[in-house]
């Protein structure tokens, strides 16, 4: 399956990182008009691309759910497709903030079941990114305690 990443400008300005992300097809909803994001999002979707999105904008240095952005709720909202949620635990120090060296952990990924356009057409972009949040935060803590226990 295609899948093109909405990034912020950052991963731009690196070098050798920015022209892979460039041809890649990454999307940056700062490089560009959000009206001018939200039709070249909305157009991979109708190619049946998929699109990857990290809402928190970062990782958290202690493995907390920060507060999420509302762009690709936005989106979400114009475009009347699926979402599909994804809990990513343990990447908070692989690697390790303001390096790029690697050391061994364990990631886990869970891919959570899809949101239909119907579940959330009414809602307000605040209360979708929300919404999304909160699942999310639900699962990671059954995660936790599985882990746990």
């Amino acid at each position: 399956e295609e899948v093109i990443q909405v990034v912020n400008i950052w991963p731009f300005k690196i070098p050798v990182l920015g022209f892979a992300a460039k041809c890649a097809g990454y999307l940056s909803v700062r490089e560009m008009a959000f009206e001018d994001f939200v039709k070249k999002t909305i157009g991979h979707l109708n190619d049946g691309i998929s699109i990857a999105a990290f809402p928190e904008g970062t990782r958290s240095a202690d493995g907390s759910v920060g507060q999420f952005h509302s762009s690709i709720f936005r989106v979400a909202l114009k475009s009347g497709y699926p979402i599909v949620p994804i809990c990513i635990t343990g990447n908070e120090n692989i690697p390790a903030r303001g390096t790029l060296l690697l050391k061994p952990g364990v990631i886990k990924i869970h891919k959570l079941n899809s949101i239909t356009y119907d579940k959330y057409k009414d809602f307000s972009p605040y209360k979708l990114k929300n919404q999304i949040r909160s699942i999310m935060m639900d699962h990671i803590k059954i995660m936790e305690n599985k882990r746990d226990a």
